[in-house]
């Protein structure tokens, strides 16, 4: 189980210490890593939760994103 969370401010840039209080109230989906990403009004950030801890696994807020359509 793992958790995210998003936010858009149109007004404005989007919030670091915003996105770490809704993250935290999800640290029980994901107690083992917590990661941000910022671009301007956008920012997400996701709860990590390790059932099998392998070192490669560790995973990022992506930098990139994809579209389809």
């Amino acid at each position: 189980m793992c958790g995210i969370a998003g936010l858009w401010n149109p007004g404005g840039s989007a919030s670091r210490e915003t996105l770490a209080a809704m993250i935290a109230t999800l640290h029980h989906r994901g107690p083992d890593g917590t990661g941000f990403h910022l671009d301007g009004p956008v920012g997400t950030a996701h709860a990590r939760l390790a059932i099998i801890d392998w070192p490669a696994a560790r995973s990022r807020c992506a930098t990139r994103t994809a579209a389809s359509g």
